[in-house]
């Protein structure tokens, strides 16, 4: 059975969500089954993945990486997914524009490898639009960010009925506990609900993990630092008190800035205490996971997505620094059992943030949680029991016995 995986970056640098479900796919142990990736797999080569396409199905990221084009601004915000998809349902001709290369790219595969079944991850969403186009083929979406319920676009009812659409033609659709409640609660979308497989984000407990041998006290965050949706600002204004208590804290930031002015940048990189590393290699992440102190998790305002980097920290069972935004943060309920957590809402005072931050740090320097009282906790989340559903699903699709 050849599986074609249509996703985005296949990197550790690029989406997340990709990343994730590759590594679920990873662990799949069925000799019949090979997977085949499509995206830009930037240099790293994938275990068990027998073929990575390395081209770019979207066509317009590759021209709009030059920031020479004059019309650089004017493309880059006309042809975004998300505008697009805003516009698709009022039949704006963008469909043959922008699916056309990766599309002729996915044909290409399907008749090369004889492929058996497509699965679409989104986020992004045009990977479903691609997988759609192919509708003799069987096929699956695998959704970890919500489409047509995301909170800027919720109320526009042609796109919800697009999405509607797109999940006509899906076998069977895996999504988050937030997706899934998103289904329940539309009337639209629920019509597919027979479709909906609700599974947990997947966890990989990390075996061998180490402490740091360093003089500091290191707080790692890795992602992107959004000026909206995640902004680092409570997080800054938090270490610059505790800075004056603790003179060796230092925090590592390895990512990206994302809605920044230049100059908001350069204040944020002057403090003492911030570490800017940039945006790394996957060796480098795996090194900096093992050598650091705390790892610090940033919430979103969107209170129907997750940020998938929690459950890479909590398989990596060192202490966990969470700042929610308001207490709907989703986080919150997934961090719940986890033994060793601080969790600080941005509306609590510095002063009462900040003594809280220095107990946890003090209390909590060197801790590693034992793998089995986290699958205690996180069973439904172990990566392996995910595996399974999704295996036991595609081979019901072909008719097989696995």
């Amino acid at each position: 059975m050849n599986i074609l995986i249509v996703s985005d970056d296949l990197f550790i640098n690029g989406s997340v969500n990709t990343l994730l479900v590759n590594n679920i796919l990873s662990n799949i142990k069925d000799s019949n089954m090979n997977f085949i990736y499509y995206g830009d797999n930037g240099g790293d080569k994938e275990k068990n993945i027998i073929e990575v396409k390395d081209k770019r199905y979207f066509l317009l990221k590759k021209i709009l990486k030059s920031n020479k084009h004059k019309l650089f601004k004017f493309f880059q915000i006309l042809f975004h997914p998300s505008l697009y998809l805003l516009f698709y349902p009022y039949k704006l001709n963008f469909n043959k524009f922008i699916s056309s290369i990766y599309i002729r790219e996915i044909k290409s595969i399907i008749k090369d490898k004889n492929i058996d079944i497509l699965i679409a991850i989104t986020a992004p969403f045009y990977t479903m639009i691609a997988v759609d186009y192919f509708k003799n083929i069987p096929h699956y979406y695998y959704k970890l960010d919500p489409f047509s319920t995301h909170y800027s676009i919720r109320n526009n009812k042609d796109l919800v009925l697009y999405e509607s659409v797109l999940d006509n033609s899906a076998e069977s659709i895996f999504v988050t506990p937030e997706i899934y409640q998103d289904y329940l609660k539309n009337d639209i979308l629920s019509k597919n609900i027979h479709k909906i497989i609700k599974i947990n984000y997947p966890i990989k407990f990390i075996k061998n993990v180490k402490f740091n041998k360093d003089n500091k006290i290191k707080l790692l965050y890795i992602g992107t630092f959004y000026k909206d949706i995640r902004n680092p600002d409570y997080l800054l204004k938090i270490l610059e008190y505790i800075s004056t208590k603790i003179d060796n804290i230092e925090l590592l930031f390895a990512g990206s800035f994302a809605g920044f002015t230049d100059y908001e940048i350069e204040a944020i990189l002057k403090r003492s205490y911030v570490n800017y590393l940039g945006t790394v290699k996957k060796d480098k992440i795996i090194d900096l996971y093992q050598y650091s102190d705390f790892l610090i998790s940033l919430g979103n305002t969107i209170i129907n997505q997750v940020p998938s980097k929690t459950f890479e920290y909590i398989g990596l069972r060192k202490p966990i620094i969470h700042l929610a935004k308001n207490t709907k943060c989703p986080v919150i309920k997934y961090l719940k059992n986890y033994p060793s957590k601080l969790i600080l809402y941005e509306n609590e005072s510095l002063d009462k943030a900040t003594n809280e931050l220095y107990d946890f740090i003090t209390n909590h320097m060197n801790e590693i949680i034992s793998i089995d009282k986290l699958k205690d906790c996180y069973s439904e989340f172990d990566i392996n029991f995910i595996a399974e559903i999704i295996k036991l699903k595609l081979c019901e699709s072909e008719g097989q016995i696995c």
